[in-house]
């Protein structure tokens, strides 16, 4: 019997045990930035090339803070892509001090 039994999983993630064993040290994933791309029929059909502006937070060189930069993404479209298709930039989600930036 476990005192401390009902803080060891607190919604099933024992990282979050008073960062216990299980969380220190460890950097977390920042969740990813999703955004739609408007096609035209043509351009989904030939393929193409598109341009897209993000705002990211990046951060700062005193390594605690951060700010939100404009970054513009070059989205190669290849022939015949279909509705749904997802596409990830390595790194190029938000940064933060204890997480590593998304793809």
């Amino acid at each position: 019997d476990n005192p401390f039994s009902q803080y060891s999983e607190f919604d099933g993630d024992r990282s979050l045990s008073f960062g216990g064993l299980y969380g220190r040290g460890q950097k977390k994933q920042s969740t990813a930035i999703e955004r739609d791309l408007m096609l035209s029929l043509e351009e989904a059909f030939h393929g193409c090339v598109k341009k897209m502006k993000i705002s990211r937070k990046v951060m700062n060189e005193d390594g605690r803070t951060s700010s939100l930069r404009d970054k513009i993404l070059t989205i190669h479209v290849k022939r015949g892509w279909r509705e749904g298709t997802r596409i990830t930039f390595p790194k190029e989600g938000d940064q933060g001090p204890n997480c590593v930036p998304s793809d």
